[in-house]
Parts: C-alpha cells; sequence; structure tokens
C-alpha cells in the first residue's frame, strides 16, 4: 500500500478527520495490509480522538468513546467544528 502524505485530511459531512499515521500488518494468508489512523473532534463535546479505518473512508466514527450514540445522527447546533 502506497503511504498517505503526514498533510492529508478527509471531510465526511461536515466533520474533518486529519491522517495521524499508517500501521502496516500481515494477515494469515501473508498479504500485507495497512490500518489508517485519523484524528477527529467529536461533534457533541468537542474531544479530539483517534479513529481507525482500513484503506477505504466508508462511515467512520463521529463520536468519541463517552458520547457515543449507536444510529443516532450527528445534526443541527450540537456539531462543532474541528
Amino acid at each position: 500500500m502506497k503511504a498517505v502524505p503526514h498533510d492529508f485530511a478527509v471531510e465526511w459531512d461536515a466533520q474533518a478527520y486529519r491522517f495521524v499515521r499508517q500501521e502496516n500488518y500481515t494477515n494469515d494468508d501473508g498479504a500485507i495490509g495497512a490500518f489508517l489512523i485519523w484524528e477527529t473532534a467529536c461533534p457533541d463535546c468537542g474531544d479530539r480522538f483517534l479513529v481507525t479505518t482500513g484503506k477505504t473512508f466508508r462511515a467512520p466514527n463521529r463520536r468519541c468513546g463517552v458520547c457515543k450514540s449507536p444510529g443516532k445522527r450527528v445534526r443541527g447546533k450540537k456539531r462543532r467544528a474541528p
């Protein structure tokens, strides 16, 4: 997998995710893969936290572990800028 530039960022539904690092791994078949570690701010409390994804960036965690609300959408005035 190609290295991700360290100044890379993604915006997902008005929430910014900044790339932090890449962690490579080897699976049982010997194939090499990578986890991508991102930093973002919780839209409810504003605390910064880390999110781990694969090479695709689909439906990342939006809230920190304290504020997590599975199935509840992030919307309205509670959304904070990172």
